[in-house]
Order: C-alpha cells, then sequence, then structure tokens
C-alpha cells in the first residue's frame, strides 16, 4: 500500500498477479507447485497421489492451470462420494489409476489385432 502524504488518503497499489488470490500466475517457475497447492486446497487434503492425478489430467490434454483445475474439479465431480474411512484423494488416485490400466489394455490389443 503507498501512502499520499499531501492528502492523508490511503491508494491501494496494484496487486502483481500472482498475488491475486485464486490465479496462478503462468509465468511462474513453480507451477506445478502452485497447481498441486490449488488442488488440495480444492479437495481439502493433500497427498503424494495429486501428483499422479495432475499427470494424468496434463495427458488427457489440459494445457493451462485453468483448464487442469476445470478438469480435477470435474473429475470430483463426476465420482460418487468415497468410502466410509477413505480419503478422496485415495478414491481420485484409484480411478486414475484404473483408467490408466484401461487404456493401456485397450492399446495393447489393438496393437495385436491384424490390420484390416
Amino acid at each position: 500500500m503507498a501512502y499520499n502524504l499531501s492528502e492523508d488518503i490511503v491508494i491501494e497499489s496494484p496487486r502483481e498477479p500472482s498475488e491475486t488470490p485464486g490465479v496462478i500466475d503462468p509465468g511462474s517457475s513453480n507451477i506445478d507447485v502452485a497447481i498441486l497447492g490449488r488442488m488440495a486446497d480444492i479437495v481439502g487434503e493433500d497427498g503424494d497421489e495429486l501428483e499422479g492425478i495432475l499427470d494424468w489430467i496434463r495427458r488427457r490434454g489440459a494445457d493451462s492451470p485453468e483448464r487442469i483445475l476445470w478438469e480435477f474439479r470435474n473429475l470430483m465431480n463426476t465420482l460418487s462420494s468415497p468410502r466410509l474411512g477413505e480419503s478422496r484423494i485415495k478414491r481420485i488416485y484409484r480411478y486414475v489409476t484404473l483408467d490408466r490400466s484401461v487404456r493401456d489394455a485397450q492399446k495393447e490389443m489393438e496393437q495385436m489385432e491384424a490390420p484390416l
């Protein structure tokens, strides 16, 4: 905040893009850390599984931080509630690993088929 001494009126200086709450600065060198932090804020918990989820979302074509967070929220809303004693992060990560294995199996099956 900057003060104008001549009139004793407080004038707020504009914020830098990285200081704006809820906005990730695309020029940041720690963009993955910022995205992982926002994902942890959204779900309300933190875990090592977030990196695997972030990688899965990126492989599906999300390139901007806003798109990644949108895909994460959409995935959370798509899945049912976790079971009693199961964390939301673990449930999302389980879904991601199952989806990866199914896609890998389909790709392998397609490679085994003879071309027509």
